[in-house]
């Protein structure tokens, strides 16, 4: 009992420092809850979304909306189950979290069986456009890796020209020095022997 005190105060503690973590923990401890058949989840589940309501967080508020929407819609009440996916799928979509909004659908076609096609069709059309654009990224990506490996090889290649280029200037300067060394080696010679022969 004392240890639960002890971590009931520093869960409190935490709500102060840090409000947004803070709900987005309650929040799937009430969704687990209600994943338990706990029927405490309800309650946590509507404080946690008045908090979330509170800081103006469009995330979690989506979150806490959707799992509101999914609770109902386990105890079969459509009508509150449809406001709260209502209001989480317009605020996904104006906000482009898709992938949300791709649940969110996925529940709203199970709380309108008449309009079971309608989302149904919306879920193909939206999974369809993020795979597409899931697809154009790679693509994007994958060029520009293939043109960063060719400008490495352009720059290796021109870097092994350079090494060989200077190898070759090395090469002749040497050889330049050498003829040098042996001219003036040859001429000295030919000065000493003409010095000679005068003497």
């Amino acid at each position: 009992m004392l240890f639960d005190s002890h971590c009931h105060l520093q869960f409190d503690d935490f709500k102060k420092k840090d409000i947004a973590m803070y709900c987005y923990l309650t929040n799937n401890i009430a969704y687990s809850k209600f994943k338990l058949g706990d029927k405490s989840a309800l309650k946590q589940l509507q404080e946690t979304l008045k908090i979330r309501d509170s800081i103006q967080s469009i995330p979690i508020q989506i979150t806490s909306k959707t799992y509101l929407g999914e609770y109902y819609l386990a105890h079969r009440d459509t009508l509150e189950a449809n406001t709260y996916l209502k209001e989480a799928q317009l605020q996904a979509h104006q906000n482009n979290i898709f992938e949300d909004e791709l649940k969110i659908i996925k529940l709203l076609q199970q709380a309108n069986p008449i309009q079971e096609t309608f989302y149904a069709d919306r879920y193909i059309q939206l999974n369809d456009s993020l795979q597409n654009v899931e697809r154009a990224t790679r693509d994007k990506f994958a060029r520009i890796e293939f043109e960063t490996d060719e400008i490495t090889s352009e720059k290796e290649i021109v870097k092994k020209e350079n090494n060989e280029l200077i190898t070759k200037i090395w090469v002749v300067l040497a050889f330049a020095l050498l003829s040098l060394f042996v001219i003036i080696l040859w001429f000295m010679n030919k000065s000493q022997k003409a010095k000679t022969r005068e003497l």
